[in-house]
């Protein structure tokens, strides 16, 4: 098996140009999916000092809408289900006055990338986050209508 990103991508797939981004997010990523999925963080609890510490700086400082979601100032970071997708962990910053807001870390990454590397960023992120759809999902059937409301046509 060839190497890969840890967003499962071929290293090879990538060009010379993208191998700075390539290096300047690997090590984020590698990071947030280590504090996301296996630091045993308990859904709702506090990450630690040095976690959240890293996730503001690498992170979250990159964010388009930064302000609203620190608001009073961050009290804490932490790792929850989504609330609408309850099947996916992510994080949320609790402000000092309480709030708790979801972030997404690819919208921060992608941010970070597109002012950073604006001539590359739009080609490597369309690579680097490409997600091959799972054969269990069927996105031609979005339209069908779910069981148990058929339409019955008398003639």
């Amino acid at each position: 098996m060839l190497p890969q990103t840890v967003t499962r991508q071929r290293l090879d797939m990538f060009t010379s140009e993208e191998q700075d981004l390539l290096s300047d997010v690997e090590p984020v990523m590698k990071t947030l999916r280590k504090v996301m999925h296996m630091s045993g963080y308990p859904d709702g609890e506090p990450i630690s000092d040095e976690d959240k510490t890293f996730v503001l700086e690498k992170v979250l400082n990159f964010h388009p809408d930064k302000d609203a979601k620190i608001g009073s100032g961050v009290d804490f970071i932490t790792v929850d289900k989504h609330t609408t997708f309850t099947d996916t962990r992510c994080f949320f910053v609790v402000s000092a006055d309480g709030v708790k807001q979801d972030f997404s870390y690819r919208k921060c990454l992608n941010n970070y990338l597109m002012e950073k590397y604006p001539t590359v960023a739009e080609e490597f992120i369309a690579k680097y986050f490409y997600k091959k759809p799972r054969p269990d999902e069927n996105r031609d059937k979005q339209d069908a209508t779910p069981p148990g409301n058929l339409a019955v046509t008398l003639s």
